[in-house]
């Protein structure tokens, strides 16, 4: 357990009760910020007299809840968790204002729509944007007990903020506005499981854009391929040592190039095949199928088996003729 050093102050902070709810209670340490004696960066960043340095700070704790926490006090110019390395502008008496400039901004596309019925030349020229998946507001969780470094618009300011901490002093009640708009606790993992699970309509717009976003880079690396191709149509092409090149392409032997070209394969293969066909269908013709020919066909065989006959007879004649052995 840390010393005390005084009544009411461990180690030179002195807490400051924070009230969640009526059975919710949260401690806070706080003390006047000191920079230390080679830190001079850090004495424009944090200046003394109107930096105060707090221990404790609630894990889902935002730089707007801070502001508003001391808000009676002052003007909070600057809350920078520690945590979160650089430190990051949070203008309290801006947020009211930014809220505004966000709905100008957001009425502004819509007047721009509704002048505009048809797409110019221009835009249909322009690269498609891809339409965002919902983002919903989500608190930060950060590591239990980490520190922040909250900076007054005056040194007035800063003093009363410390005098809100001491011996008998009552909680403080937790600002909740941002619940809404960040809600905190189960409320929030809640939140944060239907962010991870957008609408079918708004998966499918995001996605229609991002196609129509590939499809005009996809148009357009192919326009720019074209433009900066060597093969013009009627030109030949002709390389360093004077030879025209063939090239094949085209279904029908149709050359990139001017004039000269050879065959595609396509187109010789299905030459092949059809010379074929004709071949089978000039083999394959039907013989015996008239009466002329089926009496034609058995005439020619008996000529052709009488003419064996007397090759037949002859044959014999001649084997008797040469015999010389007679045995009577």
């Amino acid at each position: 357990m840390p010393p005390k050093s005084s009544a009411g102050t461990i180690s030179g902070f002195t807490p400051l009760p924070v009230l969640y709810d009526h059975d919710t209670r949260h401690v806070l340490y706080i003390r006047a910020h000191v920079s230390a004696p080679s830190g001079n960066s850090r004495k424009k960043e944090w200046p003394e007299g109107r930096t105060m340095f707090m221990v404790n700070v609630p894990p889902d704790a935002t730089e707007r809840e801070m502001a508003q926490l001391f808000k009676s006090c002052g003007t909070v110019e600057k809350v920078t968790f520690d945590v979160d390395g650089p430190s990051k502008d949070s203008e309290a008496e801006d947020t009211t204002d930014d809220e505004d400039s966000d709905s100008e901004s957001d009425a502004a596309p819509k007047q721009s729509k509704s002048i505009t019925s048809r797409p110019t030349t221009d835009q249909r020229n322009q690269r498609p944007k891809v339409t965002p998946l919902p983002v919903i507001p989500l608190r930060s969780l950060r590591r239990t007990g980490h520190t922040a470094h909250i900076l007054f618009l005056d040194a007035s300011s800063c003093t009363r903020a410390l005098a809100l901490a001491g011996p008998g002093s009552k909680p403080i009640p937790w600002p909740t506005n941002g619940d809404s708009e960040c809600p905190r606790g189960l409320a929030h993992y809640i939140t944060r499981y239907e962010a991870a699970r957008p609408s079918l309509d708004a998966v499918r717009t995001h996605a229609d854009s991002a196609i129509a976003q590939f499809d005009f880079d996809l148009a357009a690396s192919k326009a720019a391929l074209r433009r900066e191709s060597k093969y013009k149509k009627g030109e030949a092409i002709v390389d360093k040592d004077g030879f025209t090149l063939v090239v094949r392409g085209g279904a029908y032997g149709q050359a990139v190039g001017g004039g000269v070209g050879v065959a595609s394969r396509k187109f010789m293969d299905g030459k092949r095949s059809e010379g074929r066909r004709k071949r089978h269908k000039e083999g394959k013709e039907k013989s015996a199928f008239y009466a002329f020919q089926i009496h034609e066909k058995k005439r020619n065989a008996l000529l052709e088996l009488k003419t064996k006959w007397e090759e037949d007879k002859a044959a014999v004649a001649k084997l008797k003729a040469s015999r010389k052995y007679k045995n009577y």
